[in-house]
Order: C-alpha cells, then structure tokens, then sequence
C-alpha cells in the first residue's frame, strides 16, 4: 500500500531529530529508534536504517550492523532545491522524493531542473537504490543532484578509481590532498570503473556509489566546512543525451561496516557480473588459446623502421631468455607502394611469431586528418573520414582533437572504416593481435555525440560501436587490446595498455614536497621540461623524488581487486620499465604485488643497452606473474603505516610482500624482506613458505 504523505504534515517536521545547519559535516553518531514506527521518514531494512531530515530533506543512513550513521550534506543555497518527500510505499521499502536539481540548460543557463526520486532499501544488500527522472522533452546540458554524502576524519579517504587505483584524504588541509578531476567521470583520464569509494581506513568502514549510467555521469568536487575543516565530496551530475533527459540515471550506495577497499572491491565485482561484463581471462582463453600464451608476457613495443629491424630486436628479446612476448610493430610504416614491402613484413612477422611471439601493431578509428599529399602515407589516419564523417557540435563545427587539421570519426563510420582495414591487414600479414587505440580510454563526453542531419549519433550508440570494434577482432580470433581500461570493455579485451599506470600524474611530483627536484615541478613558464625528461638523464640507481605515479602515497590495487582474473594490464606507452630507467626497480615491484607484465617502448639502441635488465626482469617479474595471471587477486594491505611495505594475496593461496623501502623489513614470522625487494609465499595449514626473488632487482 503506497501512503501518501500530507505537505503540511511534512513541513510539520515529523521527525525527532534535531534540526541542522545544511552545510554541516556530520561525525558518526549512534542510531536513534524512533518514536513512532509508522513514521515515513524513518524506514529500515535488516541492514540499513534511512532517515530524512524534515529541514534540509537531507538522508542520514545507520548501518544496523554498527550502529553508524553516514549523512548526507546539501551543498545549494537555494531552499526550493531540497528534497521534499511525495510518498512511502512500506512494502517495498521505497520512497518517492521531488526536488530541483542544479541545471545547465543547452543555450548554457542555469536553471532549476525538477526532478523525482525513488529510493528503495533493498531488502537483502546494504544497498541505498536511487532512480532519478528528470523533465524529458526540454533542451538540457547537464543537472546537478543537490546533494552529497560524505565521511570526515584525518584518516577518510576519497576512494578514486583512475587506472589502479587511489586513496585521496577527504581533509584539504591533509599534507597529502591533492585536487581529483571534475568532469565526465568515466574515461579520459579520469575513472576507469563505474563507480566512486569512500573510505574510513581505521575502522575499515565503506561507501561504495555504484554508476551504472556511466555514459552520462559527470562528478564535481564540492568543498564542505565543518568547524576549522574543509571536507572534499563528490557531487553527482547526469549529462543530457543530444540535448533531453531521455531516460532514467540511476545510482547504488552500497555501505561496507568492515574490510575497506577491500570489500568495496568484493561489492564491485557482484556489481560488474550482475551487470553482464564479466568474462574471466579463462573463458577467454578457452576461445582463444593465445590467451595462455601471453599469461606474463611482457609488452613489447619496437620502434623500429623497417621490418627488419623488427625482426632483429625480437631475436635479442629471444637470445635473453624471452620465450613469450606481445610484440607490436611500433614505428614500421603500414605498407609502401612497393609490392616487395608486404613480402617483407610477412616474412619478418613470421619470423616473430616463430619465437614463439604474439605480433601486432597500433590502429585506432577515433581521431581523422585531413588529407596532404605531401605527407607520406601513415597507417590509420583516417583520411577517408575527411570531411563528412566527422563528429559535428549543435552549431556544425567539428569535434577536433588535434588542431584545424583534424577531426573525431562519427561512430557511424568506425565498422565500415575498420572492416576494410581489417579485410586487408589480416588477409595479407600473420598478425595474431590487433591494438585498437583511444577506445579504452576515451569517455562520454561531446565526441560521443555527433549533430550532423545527415548522421546523427548519441552517446549509447557510440557506446555499441566502440564495443563492436573490439568485438569484430575477437570474431577474427585474434587477441585484442586497447589503452588504458575503462571496464565495460572487458569482455572484448584480453590485455589494456596503462592501468598500470596512474596516467593522470605520471609526470607529476606533490608541491607540497620540497626536495632536490622540486623545482621540476614548477608550472611556471611554457618552456618548463617534463619531470620524466629530467628523471632520464639521471644515472638508473639514483634515488630521486618519485612522482605521484610510481610512489607508495596513493597507490591501491582497486582495478586489480576487482579484475584481476578477467583482463591484463601492464603500463603505458609512455611509461614503460625503462621510462625512466631509475623507476624501473619500482615499477618491477609494483607489477610484481600486482601481477602484471612489464612493458617497454624502446628503440634499438635502448634494447641493445638494456637487454640484460630486459632479460633480468622476465625471471623477476614475467616468470612470477605467469604463476598468478589467471587467479583473482582477493587481498591487499599496507604492512607499514608509511605503506613502503605491502601485501598481496592471489586466489591460488599465492601471494607477494614488496618492499619500497631503503632499508630491510622483518615480518612478524622471521621472514626478512630486504629493501627494494619482495619474497612470494604459499599459504599452508602449517602457515607460510616463503620463496625469494630468483635473481636480484634490476640494477641492485
């Protein structure tokens, strides 16, 4: 029975908590019984109690299982956007909501959006259900829901999952704070999982907001004060669809009382299967068996000129103990108009796969160029795009991504642009891979919505389309791969190119640390050289300020936890083992406790000067990683506060503990973890046997 609750009644304040200030930041707090059962806005499910505040129409949440209570705070300032409650349907544990959210209306206005909310309790998860309808029919850019739920203490964390994965404090004035990205929160270099983490890390309670409508969620950070505090929480945004609210957004908070992002993880993966996506690298092998072949296999990228060279620089990966490898043809030219050309990159792919390799190159349907005769043929530029199948704005002027000169492929033209490259390329030459760029990172934002009459595209659509490109090289049977990782596109994808690394701060050092090489981070001045380009010119065993990226002070295993058994990751392209080489003895022991394959990007000079530590890495790092490719990685903590020594657990009962530290760690058992090194071990119902390493570090 759905009960209807009277304005007047609810303007009555029904319930008996006390009023509060709408910008205050709530400390936990026991749970109140309320003084009339009956009362709608006060509900309960065997996990979680809700309770609306009559005065701000603000949610305060109390996990049953602790007695804590998680608070939202409204951060408009305009009265008519607080929610108000319209009904209460007791049997199903759901309750309808009106408010105005903060819109943006396509001509760029601000304006109020009016909006309903459902709100559902689920009966057997800990889980908060949002469904929110906004006006269908009026142009709109984007609305704001006008609240967000946030956590204080010196010890909270903003749960953000970019790449791997990282724990940013709550607190602006934490010496670790640092700014998150605002915008479209899935792609890009922004979130690479439909979600968003809240974590208190000494009592291992956890929020976890799950975005099923990733293709139009968009994140803003909103700064609330609490006392002498400034608290940093996420503010929820729904993106229009060419201009109109065509569907419903939805979201989950999902409330963890123990386990941190560890169980937030776990909840993550239900999510993921329950949606649809996940395929396990097991499944996928059992399609594809090269899957089992590149289990461990380092990335390899030969910048190489001719197909010879190629061929060359694998016979020096084989002749340092390389068995496997994924070898991509990084800078040989697509084809030439010699017909003997194509014979010789046949040959010389033959002879790559003979190693026992598995061979392919770089192509991507994402970004067009107009075509110049007096430039020489480039593979996959996308001249045939040039100008009519290009992404076009509301007004008819291109989506461009790399100058006047370029533009974005509408995703009505991706299939038909691809097939015909596909029909040539693996016809022709004994490719066993194909790496699709930009697809794995690339979000939902204005290229994803294309305003030409004569082929007009929205963001799902374009969704479909990226998916089919990736889905069109598994149907060849070939291993396909992509940058980065955004997740939807796991069931399409054997390996991603950079969740390893943290792209948005690869090349970034925290201001707040005054070292030596500070002053490389300074942003001042146009001509300031890159943190990476100093980093290279320094000697691979010095000991120099680590970037954001390759430190111990953000980093978790988040993507890992969640998809470890499902897809491979290694690092960018940019950020390969050698990249520079004084983090390569980081790196290795990042993939290491994480379980993923080096990667590399060199030319033949840098193969022929790092060919050792090549090969001393695959008997460091590949061999290891291999034991663990198909398990799912069920555990992580930080050993030390200072989180320089740190543990994995595998679901085989294998696990690591890597040291980042300078100097040796004992662990609590005897067992010695020497500095800037790692041991594995096995579980046993004897307790732990420990292996070290086979050889040492890189240039230890």
């Amino acid at each position: 029975m759905r009960t209807a609750l009277p304005p007047a009644l609810f303007a009555l304040g029904v319930t008996l908590l006390p009023l509060l200030p709408p910008n205050t930041v709530f400390a936990n707090q026991a749970a109140q019984t309320p003084a009339t059962p009956q009362t709608p806005s006060k509900f309960a499910s065997p996990h979680l109690e809700v309770t609306i505040h009559s005065e701000d129409g603000t949610l305060h949440v109390t996990d049953l299982r602790n007695q804590r209570t998680w608070h939202q705070a409204w951060v408009e300032t305009n009265p008519a956007f607080q929610q108000r409650l319209v009904s209460f349907d007791p049997a199903q544990n759901l309750i309808t909501l009106e408010c105005q959210f903060a819109g943006t209306q396509e001509n760029g206005k601000a304006a109020p959006a009016p909006a309903q909310i459902q709100i559902r309790l689920h009966p057997e998860r800990p889980d908060l259900e949002m469904t929110v309808e906004l006006p269908k029919n009026d142009p709109w850019r984007r609305a704001a829901y006008p609240y967000v739920f946030l956590r204080d203490g010196s010890d909270t964390f903003n749960l953000y999952p970019h790449c791997e994965g990282m724990l940013v404090p709550v607190r602006k004035t934490h010496p670790d704070w640092i700014a998150l990205p605002e915008g479209d929160h899935y792609g890009g270099v922004h979130s690479y999982l439909m979600c968003l983490g809240l974590v208190d890390e000494p009592s291992g309670e956890g929020l976890l907001t799950l975005l099923p409508e990733f293709e139009s969620t968009h994140v803003r950070w909103r700064d609330v004060v609490r006392e002498d505090q400034t608290v940093v929480a996420p503010q929820y945004v729904i993106n229009a669809n060419l201009g109109r609210f065509d569907r419903p957004w939805r979201a989950t908070f999902s409330f963890s009382s123990q386990g941190g992002y560890v169980a937030l993880a776990k909840r993550y993966r239900t999510f993921f299967a329950a949606a649809g996506f996940r395929k396990t690298l097991s499944e996928k092998a059992a399609l594809n068996p090269a899957v089992r072949n590149i289990a461990g296999a380092p990335v390899f990228w030969a910048a190489a000129s001719q197909p010879e060279e190629a061929s060359g620089m694998a016979d020096i990966l084989k002749s340092n103990g390389i068995d496997r490898c994924l070898f991509a043809m990084a800078n040989v030219p697509w084809r030439k108009p010699e017909p003997e050309y194509q014979v010789r990159m046949a040959q010389s792919l033959q002879h790559i796969r003979s190693l026992g390799y598995e061979t392919y190159r770089y192509d991507q349907y994402r970004d067009a160029f107009q075509p110049n005769p007096s430039k020489p043929l480039g593979h996959q530029i996308n001249t045939d795009a040039w100008p009519d199948k290009i992404v076009r704005r509301p007004d008819g002027k291109m989506i461009s991504a790399f100058g006047p000169e370029s533009g974005v492929v509408c995703a009505r033209f991706f299939m038909p642009l691809a097939t015909k490259a596909f029909d040539l390329e693996f016809g022709e030459l004994p490719y066993s891979a194909w790496f699709l760029d930009c697809l794995g990172s690339v979000g939902f934002n204005a290229e994803s919505e294309c305003h030409d009459p004569a082929h007009p595209c929205d963001r799902y659509y374009t969704r479909r389309e990226r998916e089919a490109l990736l889905a069109e090289v598994n149907r060849r049977g070939k291993l396909a791969a992509t940058e980065c990782g955004i997740d939807y596109l796991i069931p399409h994808v054997h390996w991603f190119e950079g969740a390893s690394t943290l792209v948005r701060w690869v090349d970034s050092i925290h201001p707040k640390q005054v070292t030596e090489n500070a002053g490389i981070n300074d942003a001042s001045g146009s001509k300031r050289p890159s943190v990476l380009t100093e980093l290279s010119k320094l000697e691979p065993t010095a000991s120099p300020q680590r970037t954001i990226s390759i430190s111990t002070r953000y980093r978790i295993p988040f993507y890992s936890l969640c998809h470890h058994d499902e897809v491979i990751v290694t690092w960018r392209w940019e950020d390969g083992m050698e990249q520079p080489p004084v983090y390569w003895q980081w790196k290795n022991l990042w993939s290491v406790l994480y379980g993923a394959p080096p990667m590399y990007r060199v030319f033949s000079s840098g193969l022929k000067r790092f060919q050792s530590q090549i090969g001393q890495t695959q008997r460091y790092v590949s061999d290891w990683v291999r034991e663990v490719a198909f398990d799912a990685l069920d555990n992580h903590r930080f050993v030390t506060p200072d989180r320089l020594v740190q543990e994995t657990e595998f679901s085989s009962g294998r696990g690591v503990v890597a040291n980042f530290g300078d100097t040796d760690y004992a662990l609590p058992d005897g067992q010695t973890v020497k500095a800037k090194d790692y041991v594995t071990f096995r579980k046993t119902p004897q307790g732990r046997t420990y292996t070290p390493p086979p050889c040492p570090n890189v240039f230890q």
